[in-house]
């Protein structure tokens, strides 16, 4: 076995109010809620006295009996069992009563186990006391915009100070707004000169998000400020006159069941009525995926075509009626690329078209439209993530071997520096809002990261470009001693011989004896690299003697692009063996047991652990699965459908669809074998994965369940999008999530 201990793992402790309960349906069941809301409440701080709580062994469950029908269709010759396809129809009163009749047998279930669900309330409460702030965007004025993170409110606050050391006040509060509807803050983005602000509202759970443009010295919004849309991208003009929006051609914001399509990108001038925004560039078919930029001085459009394989091209703003330059054919060469930075007629991208972990170029546009394409960065050994320019050079976030690098080279594509993070640190590489956790400006020298690792939870460190200064920026403080726990850096061999990386964090001193509790997190998609990060939920599970082990399964990005074209589309089977790899070595090397081991996937993740699990559900005693998608022939028939398609493959292309069918969740249920305890959380108006695939789900396995009643339970966030509709729901969640597996792994919690 190869360890290798690199760091202590940092908390991402988003911060949450106390949350009470779970969510219930109707004015009787809030009533009982509150109630026993009450009793929790003085039982756990009857319980905060004592060193541990009594266990309940015994829970009764007794899951609803769901229509099953003898529907079968067929698609490329391939018959395909669908017993429960009339949980698709999600308006109806039957679904409705379903879901309704689904809920109560969770809530039967986990109030049988208040004391623990106090208890865990009580302790998840304290682990949170402080704010937080995410890496601060900066503007050519040098002003700062920065969103906190605030346990006590339900949504992230975005704040502006005029300088770095000016006073700071508060832009845009959501949890000010009307109560009777629920906004949240999805994105912001200052114009050039930081005197506008456009900002990215979503309400409620809807698919479509609308953006409105602030007047910063006033805080006012402008009378044009709402731009509608769903997945919006936006580029200011560098004068701030107007900005690049993307939307949909055709939409119907009436009926969230509609799916929108065909893509667009328009140009909008502030004061302008919208119906006269000029459209500058239109998708080629409903689902392609296009997305947009402007380069530094305004004179050119760079398209993107398509997801992960894109062609890129220049559209001239002067001259719109001239046909689009292409620049990289990238569909052809499954390549992708990402915009950094511009200058005049030189563009250079982050791109992977020969060179699987990354590369940067220079693109530079001669007369009559001539182009010449050079290296500036080379590929390595090093697996670049992201790439900036910041303080007049590149600035790269690297991996090698999943550990991070942060790089600064010249202009000229000279490597000025390299820094290996400190002990206990890794870059986040992304934030709730702003996208990046890594944050600049061309012309400062000041470059912010927000850190993820045990030794500094949520600490933003700024680091001097050119004189190599790094320092702690802001941080938070948490409830969790931090002190006692360590990471480590593993190998395991999967099935096919290959060698994936994971980290696992615990107690310091830890036996491996097999008796610890141990949830195995897995999400092997969109090239993502699973770097440790830990929230209260996961302090809570370390304090209790669990061990967190993150695999780096394929389909993610911490080896470079190969290995995410190694687990993603017909090789998606490569990912489910992983994840498997990493319970059997889990268990092998003593640090767990079946009886002891969680699998939770949320999203695209979700698949995998419902996949893992139906091929050897001996493996585990509990399965997490978070707002996604298990029916995956028909995923693209509804809303958010076409987004799971690079990532699993296409239905309507047969090799794709028999590659799929042998590992879609909802059709590989085994009736002849037990399963782990099962908890499925889904967003009422998720609008990436479609609610009734949970509900299919479920139902699929409680068929199981009636020989071997282990259960499977619903939680559903009424209202809630993907993850949840804030964080009061996420924490209620949390608590379900760890209540169901204390009791399954016979845990009784106590006071660190």
């Amino acid at each position: 076995m190869k360890v290798q201990r690199i760091f202590t793992l940092f908390f991402s402790f988003s911060g949450s109010s106390f949350i009470s309960g779970f969510k219930y349906f109707n004015s009787s069941y809030r009533l009982i809620r509150l109630t026993h809301m009450i009793v929790s409440i003085g039982i756990a701080l009857m319980l905060g006295t004592c060193n541990k709580q009594p266990y309940s062994a015994k829970v009764d469950y007794h899951p609803p009996k769901t229509a099953k029908s003898e529907e079968v269709y067929s698609i490329h010759g391939i018959e395909i069992k669908d017993p429960f396809r009339w949980l698709e129809n999600v308006e109806s009163d039957t679904v409705k009563e379903w879901i309704r009749t689904q809920e109560r047998t969770t809530y039967k279930y986990l109030n049988q186990l208040q004391e623990t669900s106090a208890w865990i309330k009580v302790r998840m409460e304290k682990l949170s006391k402080e704010s937080n702030e995410d890496p601060p965007v900066i503007t050519g004025s040098g002003s700062f915009f920065f969103v906190e993170n605030n346990y006590k409110k339900s949504h992230p606050i975005l704040k502006y100070k005029e300088q770095s050391d000016s006073p700071e006040r508060i832009l845009i509060d959501p949890n000010n707004y009307d109560s009777k509807t629920e906004f949240s803050l999805v994105n912001f983005i200052p114009s050039p000169d930081g005197s506008l602000l456009a900002y990215n509202l979503k309400k409620g759970s809807s698919r479509y998000n609308d953006w409105r443009i602030m007047d910063v010295k006033t805080s006012k919004d402008l009378n044009d400020n709402i731009i509608s849309g769903s997945l919006n991208r936006f580029s200011w003009l560098p004068d701030g006159s107007g900005f690049i929006y993307r939307t949909f051609a055709v939409s119907d914001r009436q009926d969230e069941q509609f799916i929108p399509h065909t893509y667009v990108l328009k140009l909008h001038k502030i004061g302008q009525p919208l119906e006269m925004d000029a459209e500058l560039y239109r998708a080629n078919s409903k689902t392609e995926f296009i997305s947009g930029a402007l380069s530094k001085d305004g004179e050119f459009l760079i398209v993107f075509e398509g997801n992960t394989s894109q062609n890129v091209y220049l559209v001239e703003m002067k001259n719109l009626g001239r046909s689009p330059l292409l620049i990289f054919n990238g569909q052809d060469t499954k390549a992708g690329f990402q915009f950094i930075h511009s200058q005049k007629n030189k563009f250079w991208f982050l791109s992977n078209e020969k060179a699987d972990n990354g590369k940067v170029v220079e693109v530079s546009l001669h007369k009559e439209s001539q182009l010449s394409i050079k290296e500036l960065i080379s590929e390595s050994s090093y697996s670049i993530n992201q790439a900036f320019f910041f303080g007049q050079h590149f600035v790269v976030h690297s991996l090698f071997k999943a550990k991070p690098f942060l790089q600064v080279f010249s202009r000229e594509g000279i490597l000025k520096k390299e820094m290996a993070l400190p002990v206990g640190l890794t870059w986040s590489s992304f934030t709730p809002i702003f996208q990046q956790g890594i944050s600049g400006h061309q012309d400062h020298p000041w470059v912010y990261v927000r850190s993820q690792g045990l030794t500094a939870s949520n600490t933003v460190y700024r680091y001097q470009i050119n004189t190599g200064e790094f320092q702690e920026y802001s941080k938070s403080n948490t409830g969790f001693d931090i002190e006692k726990y360590e990471t480590q850096q593993v190998f395991f061999t999967s099935k096919d011989g290959t060698e994936v990386p994971m980290f696992i964090t615990h107690k310091k001193g830890l036996k491996l004896d097999g008796t610890n509790p141990t949830l195995l997190y897995v999400y092997g998609a969109w090239g993502w690299t699973a770097l440790p990060f830990i929230g209260r939920k996961y302090a809570l599970f370390l304090e209790q003697g669990g061990v967190h082990a993150m695999p780096n399964i394929r389909g993610g990005g911490a080896l470079g692009q190969e290995w995410y074209e190694q687990g993603r589309g017909r090789n998606k089977g490569k990912g489910i063996e992983d994840a498997l790899a990493a319970a059997e070595w889990l268990i092998n090397e003593g640090y767990s047991s079946p009886k002891k081991l969680i699998i939770e996937g949320n999203s695209a993740g979700g698949i995998v652990a419902a996949a893992a699990i139906n091929q050897k559900p001996e493996l585990f005693k509990v399965g997490w699965l978070e707002f996604s998608a298990f029916d995956l022939p028909r995923v693209m028939k509804f809303r958010g459908g076409s987004g799971w398609k690079s990532q699993f493959g296409d239905p309507d292309k047969e090799e794709d669809l028999k590659a799929l069918m042998t590992y879609s969740p909802y059709h590989n249920v085994n009736y002849n074998r037990n399963y782990p305890h099962i908890l499925i959380a889904v967003g009422e108006k998720d609008p990436i994965a479609a609610p009734h695939h949970s509900y299919k789900m479920l139902a699929a396995l409680q068929q199981n369940l009636f020989s071997n009643p282990t259960p499977s339970l619903l939680w559903i966030n009424w209202g809630g999008g993907h993850g949840g509709r804030n964080e009061e729901e996420r924490t209620a969640l949390r608590i379900a999530e760890l209540t169901f597996a204390f009791h399954a792994m016979k845990i009784k919690p106590f006071n660190n």
